[in-house]
C-alpha cells in the first residue's frame, strides 16, 4: 500500500473538534503521516494589507 506523506484537516474550534483530530491521528499513525491543521477566517475590512505578516487593525476591531 502506498503511504500517505501528509494529511490536511480543517478545523473550526466547533464541538466536534476534538474528535476530527483524534480521527485524523489514529489515521496519520497508520501511514506514519505528517498532520497539518488549517483554520480560515474572515478578515475584517479594518484590516489594511501591508504585508501578511504585519497585517493592521482598525482601532476598534480585536483579532479574534
Amino acid at each position: 500500500m502506498e503511504s500517505i506523506k501528509n494529511i490536511i484537516v480543517p478545523i473550526d474550534f466547533s464541538e466536534d473538534t476534538e474528535a476530527i483530530l483524534k480521527a485524523a491521528n489514529n489515521f496519520g499513525q497508520m501511514f506514519d503521516s505528517k498532520i497539518h491543521l488549517v483554520n480560515f477566517f474572515e478578515i475584517s475590512h479594518d484590516v489594511k494589507h501591508k504585508h501578511p505578516k504585519k497585517a493592521v487593525l482598525g482601532h476598534e476591531e480585536e483579532l479574534r
